[in-house]
């Protein structure tokens, strides 16, 4: 996420943030492991940010970084749950090989 605000960030000179942010997106999109959800929310926060007063910017930032951590809370869950039977299953994949190989 932070090359995609950087980016943002150093392409916006001359037009709004919201036709920064379409221009990078398009470029991230294939290599952004973002989720359905998480892409609405960053799309939301984008199309919002700097069209109201300070006090309203920091509101939404507060609303998007509560629900992007809520988002990366279930993340961690599941890699936990599941992340182990990823790795033990590679290496019982790489052990079937080596065995047929000899």
């Amino acid at each position: 996420m932070c090359p995609l605000f950087f980016s943002v960030g150093t392409s916006a000179l001359g037009t709004t943030v919201y036709e920064s942010y379409e221009k990078v997106r398009l470029d991230y999109s294939s290599r952004s492991f973002l989720s359905d959800d998480d892409q609405k929310n960053v799309d939301i926060f984008f199309s919002s940010l700097g069209r109201s007063g300070s006090d309203d910017q920091l509101a939404l930032c507060e609303t998007t970084l509560s629900r992007l951590s809520g988002n990366l809370l279930d993340a961690e869950e599941k890699y936990k749950k599941y992340g182990n039977v990823f790795s033990r299953s590679g290496i019982l994949a790489g052990l079937f090989i080596v065995i047929l190989f000899l």
